[in-house]
């Protein structure tokens, strides 16, 4: 049976990184997809940042995006996705459980960043934009980088 973690249902205090308030919590994010619900929401009404929620629980997938950060991770999953989607034999040796797990841990040895910190939902801007410049400059598809 798969149980969920010790208070995945609890809802967190959550305070906005950009301007320090609050986030509120909402049991749906209809609001913010057009009438489509994903899922609990935690949500900034002063500056417009919000992150989901892993799915069955009140844990939030990272920190709260602002538009800039949002369209960043976009860009970011333009270029990663692809990677893990469809992965090359080299990165199937890799330390995790999933394939997305596995890219996940060759990018922390790249960024040179824990693996547990390794995920978009973790990540600001600047770091977005190194792992975009690495991915692109063909760095991720060297499985002997970062060690």
């Amino acid at each position: 049976m798969n149980q969920l973690p010790p208070l995945a249902n609890v809802i967190r205090r959550i305070i906005c990184p950009y301007c320090k308030n609050p986030a509120d919590f909402r049991y749906d994010s209809k609001m913010i997809y057009h009438g489509k619900d994903y899922g609990p929401i935690y949500i900034c009404f002063h500056c417009d940042a919000y992150i989901g929620c892993k799915k069955g629980t009140y844990i939030p997938f990272g920190r709260l995006a602002n538009a800039e950060l949002r369209l960043w991770r976009k860009k970011f999953s333009e270029v990663f996705d692809p990677k893990w989607t469809s992965p090359r034999m080299s990165l199937l040796k890799e330390y995790g459980s999933t394939v997305k797990a596995k890219a996940y841990f060759r990018l922390s040895r790249i960024l040179k960043i824990p693996y547990q910190q390794c995920h978009l939902g973790n990540f600001n801007v600047q770091i977005i934009k190194k792992a975009i410049d690495l991915i692109e400059a063909g760095v991720f598809d060297d499985p002997n980088r970062g060690y």
